[in-house]
């Protein structure tokens, strides 16, 4: 049996973003968990049901449109809110997201009051 944990994941391979999404999600009050690939996140998810995912489209061993879809496709993370995260703005990446069931798309780099917002929306209701 998964552990409904409050954390929020964030699943990026470049440490300096992750450890920024770690300040903005502390300074929130919101405790968090990181990975720098899609492995550690798996091995996270094999144990926890986290309360919202950060989500990188480009890492190293895939990419965050493809594991946001293998994560929509498990019924025990339909209702973990996703926010997509990308130095890509095309509107066909962003698409992308949003077909494989992201619930919001963050720019990087990220900016603190979109950030917040965006954070507040997917999280004010859990």
């Amino acid at each position: 049996m998964k552990k409904i944990d409050e954390a929020v994941l964030i699943v990026d391979d470049d440490d300096g973003m992750r450890e920024l999404a770690e300040v903005m999600c502390k300074q929130m009050k919101l405790k968090t968990f990181s990975a720098s690939d899609t492995v550690a996140a798996r091995r996270y998810l094999e144990e926890n049901i986290p309360r919202l995912i950060l989500l990188d489209i480009m890492m190293p061993d895939g990419n965050g449109i493809e594991f946001c879809q293998w994560m929509r496709s498990q019924e025990e993370f339909k209702n973990v809110s996703i926010i997509v995260t990308s130095a890509l703005k095309e509107e066909e990446t962003i698409q992308d997201a949003f077909k494989v069931g992201a619930n919001d798309f963050l720019s990087k780099p990220f900016e603190l009051a979109i950030f917040m917002e965006k954070m507040g929306r997917w999280i004010k209701d859990k």
